[in-house]
């Protein structure tokens, strides 16, 4: 064998090894989030029933043909295509086992991407991977979540991740490709989930045209600048047109006035959503946790900066910037401050000291806060803390020299157990295997008389069901004539949720005039609902006994009312 050969052979040698390198790295990510999904989150989750039902239905429209919600607009077009389709061959559990399984996968392929891309080693990556982990169980600003279940954002986030490690990449690569790659991933993200996947393109917008105007950090000239911003979003909208398409329908109010229209975003943005859409809403302990990543981040980029300035190791850069090392850094510092903008803008248009409905101007506030304007900044930040911190305060573990090999690789395998650790005991001290308002066996209690409703009652029933419902469609397959945690995202939907929360309150009311719930309350129900059964724990006393009963729930089935309208 030549020397040419032999030096061939060596670097294809080296080559496999590093690829093996990444992707059990990718898999020990993967088994992270995975692992922290399950642990914090058992299956369902929270959302899980609300979005793999209406995925269900989607599919099979006759499966619970008289649900509101399910029968309402689909904001998550694409996301019920797929989790629908495998809904008609696996069940809801399998399916959001398998959802997750693959949405984690692929959020660990997109989180190995951004690592790569800021040049950090396997050690760093699953650090920082884990104290991701940890922020975003510790807490958010505005409710927003990542490590959970199985619903449309968590997939739509990985291929965000991996468009703001393409479009990093821009910075050191020339021609158009990274710009191309990035505006499909971004794509595949609106497609998946609109609101998610528009602020990562708005965001990445924003943050390049403000990397042009910073010095040295991107090779591309700011008269490239429209040119290149064009080819990543054209590419992103032609990508994105299945999901968008159908999401951008949902807006539109045909055959509804104004005045209806405003009164559904003010529903849905100061009463139902007003902990994920209305600053003024959010507790202490959210501002705590922004204030805190942020001054983190801000800790471990001057450190960063400190340790470049200091480093009399590097070379200087040249006026060829692509070869710049910290351009990557630089690109996702000023993401986090488009992020920061955004969300301050929501602030602005948010903020009231008085009752929203007091507002001369609630119409106008209502209609743009209801697209999440703080949602971006929420998953952000503890994504670059985390990127950041890591660079910043673990050292590489590349070329260590004979004698502190063992001690550069020891310590970070260390510290990497002790992350993992650290997140898989956060996740089982908050895992929740009982939702709220669901004292001692009541949730068991929930779901046998659940399994009791899909044996016994016909599949074409209607249920009333309590506010506290959870996961009623999941555990029984019955329709729920409303639900407080199912509410539509269209306006009409919206306003014809509200309308019967309205109408079983006034019954209730009324029914317990008299302190008793009989005969006529029942057929009354029937009359206003078209309720055929009704469950309760708290409801009565009633003078009908009931079908079915346990520790904690009752059954009652609603007699019809015969009279004339």
């Amino acid at each position: 064998m030549t020397d040419a050969q032999r030096e061939t052979a060596g670097e294809s040698a080296a080559t496999v090894s590093e690829r093996l390198r990444k992707w059990r790295t990718t898999a020990t990510l993967a088994c992270l989030f995975v692992l922290n999904s399950l642990l914090l989150v058992p299956i369902p989750g929270v959302n899980e029933p609300h979005y793999l039902c209406k995925a269900k239905a989607f599919f099979n429209p006759d499966w619970c043909s008289q649900d509101l919600f399910l029968s309402s607009g689909n904001a998550h077009y694409v996301f019920f295509v797929i989790a629908g389709w495998l809904t008609q061959f696996l069940s809801l559990p399998t399916t959001a086992l398998l959802g997750r399984t693959i949405s984690y996968a692929l959020l660990a392929v997109s989180w190995m991407s951004l690592a790569r891309t800021l040049r950090l080693d396997r050690h760093q990556t699953i650090a920082s991977a884990a104290m991701f982990c940890l922020s975003m169980m510790l807490g958010s600003f505005s409710g927003e979540w990542i490590i959970g279940g199985f619903e449309s954002k968590v997939p739509s986030y990985a291929f965000s991740f991996l468009a703001v490690s393409w479009w990093l990449r821009s910075s050191e690569k020339a021609g158009c490709r990274p710009y191309v790659t990035a505006g499909i991933c971004s794509g595949l993200s609106v497609m998946l989930h609109p609101v998610v996947g528009l602020w990562f393109c708005i965001g990445i917008c924003l943050a390049e045209t403000s990397r042009r105007l910073v010095p040295r950090q991107c090779h591309r000239t700011l008269r490239q600048w429209p040119v290149d911003l064009a080819v990543y979003a054209a590419t992103a909208a032609m990508t994105s047109l299945p999901g968008l398409i159908p999401a951008l329908s949902i807006l539109r109010t045909p055959g509804l006035s104004a005045t209806d229209a405003e009164k559904a975003n003010f529903i849905q943005v100061f009463w139902r959503l007003q902990h994920h859409l209305d600053p003024s809403a959010f507790p202490g302990r959210a501002w705590t946790y922004a204030g805190i990543h942020l001054l983190l981040t801000l800790f471990a980029g001057l450190a960063l900066f400190r340790q470049k300035r200091s480093d009399t190791s590097l070379t200087p850069i040249s006026e060829n910037t692509r070869k710049n090392p910290e351009a990557a850094t630089v690109g996702l510092v000023l993401l986090l401050a488009a992020g920061l903008l955004i969300a301050s803008v929501g602030v602005f248009i948010g903020w009231h000291n008085v009752p929203a409905q007091t507002l001369p101007d609630w119409p106008w506030r209502a209609s743009l806060l209801k697209f999440y304007p703080f949602r971006f900044l929420d998953s952000l930040l503890p994504t670059v803390a985390s990127l950041l911190l890591t660079m910043a305060f673990l050292k590489p573990t590349t070329k260590p020299s004979l004698g502190a090999r063992w001690s550069r690789r020891f310590t970070p395998t260390v510290i990497n157990v002790l992350l993992i650790a650290a997140t898989i005991l956060t996740a089982w001290s908050q895992r929740q295997t009982v939702p709220r308002n669901y004292p001692g066996r009541t949730y068991n209690d929930w779901k046998e008389a659940c399994r009791w409703i899909q044996a016994n009652s016909p599949v074409d029933s209607l249920f009333f069901t309590p506010r506290e419902s959870v996961g009623f469609k999941w555990y029984a397959e019955r329709a729920e004539y409303v639900c407080f945690k199912d509410c539509p995202q269209d306006t009409k939907g919206i306003l014809e949720w509200n309308n019967r929360l309205w109408v079983i309150f006034e019954w209730a009311n009324a029914a317990f005039a008299d302190q008793l719930f009989d005969d006529d309350d029942l057929r009354q129900l029937h009359r206003r609902t078209g309720a055929d059964f009704l469950i309760t724990r708290s409801l009565g006393p009633f003078t009908t006994t009931p079908v079915y009963q346990n520790a904690s729930w009752r059954i009652y089935s609603v007699p019809k009312d015969e009279s004339p309208n």
